[in-house]
C-alpha cells in the first residue's frame, strides 16, 4: 500500500463510518484477514507511520525532505478542512468555506 492510499482510508474512515459505508478498504481488509474494523485501522495507521518514518529516512535532509513534509501536510490539511470528510465533527472548528481546486 503506497502512504497515499493509506491517508485516504485514514482520514476518510470516520465519514464512511457515519454514513455507514462498508464498502472500502478497510473494511475488505478486515474481512480478508479476519480482523475487527477498529484492528485493522490501527493496522493501517501503524503502517502510514512506518512508511512515513522510511521516506523521510530516505530523503536528505534540505530541500527534498521539506517538499515532501510540505506534500504531506497539505494532504492532510486539505481533508481537515473540506466538509466532504466531516472532520471537523471530530475536531470542532470551521470548515473550509472558498472553493479550492483540485
Amino acid at each position: 500500500m503506497t502512504q497515499g492510499f493509506a491517508h485516504s482510508d485514514i482520514l476518510s474512515c470516520y465519514k464512511e463510518e457515519q454514513e455507514e459505508d462498508t464498502d472500502n478498504h478497510v473494511y475488505a481488509r478486515a474481512e480478508v484477514t479476519g480482523k475487527g474494523v477498529s484492528d485493522t485501522l490501527r493496522d493501517i495507521i501503524n503502517e502510514w507511520f512506518a512508511a512515513r518514518a522510511r521516506i523521510r529516512q530516505m530523503l536528505p535532509p534540505g530541500p527534498p525532505r521539506a517538499a515532501w513534509d510540505g506534500f504531506e501536510a497539505g494532504f492532510v490539511s486539505l481533508h481537515l478542512v473540506l466538509p466532504r470528510y466531516r472532520l471537523q465533527e471530530v475536531l470542532g472548528g470551521e470548515y473550509l468555506t472558498v472553493p479550492v481546486e483540485i
